[in-house]
C-alpha cells in the first residue's frame, strides 16, 4: 500500500508531537519505562526520510514537515496541555505558511 505525497509531512509531524506529548505527560516516570516513544520515532524517521525523497527539493520537504509538525504542537498546546501560545510562536506558524507558499 503506497500513501501519498502529501500525507508524510502528517505521519511524521503527528508521530513527533505525540512522542513530546507523551514526555510532557509522563515526566516523572523512570526512562526503563519510556518505551512506548520507541516505535514512534521510528516513524517519524521513516518519514522524514519519505518527506526528503519524495518533495521536489530539500527545502520544500523541510518548510511541509515543519508547517506541519507546529500547528499540530499549537493545536495540543491549547486543546490538551491548556497552555497560552505566545506570540513568537504565531509568528513563526506565520512565516512558515508563507515559506510553504513560496517553495513548490
Amino acid at each position: 500500500m503506497t500513501f501519498p505525497v502529501w500525507i508524510w509531512p502528517w505521519i511524521g509531524g503527528g508521530a513527533a508531537v505525540l512522542c513530546e506529548l507523551y514526555f510532557r505527560t509522563h515526566r516523572t516516570t523512570p526512562y526503563l519505562y519510556q518505551w512506548p516513544a520507541i516505535p514512534l520515532t521510528f516513524l517519524v524517521n521513516y518519514a522524514v526520510f519519505r518527506i526528503i525523497t519524495d518533495a521536489p527539493s530539500w527545502l520544500a520537504g523541510f518548510v511541509s514537515f515543519s508547517t506541519v509538525t507546529l500547528l499540530l504542537r499549537i493545536a495540543l498546546t491549547v486543546g490538551v496541555l491548556r497552555e497560552v501560545v505566545n506570540g513568537r510562536t504565531w509568528l513563526a506558524l506565520a512565516l512558515l505558511a508563507l515559506a510553504k507558499g513560496l517553495v513548490k
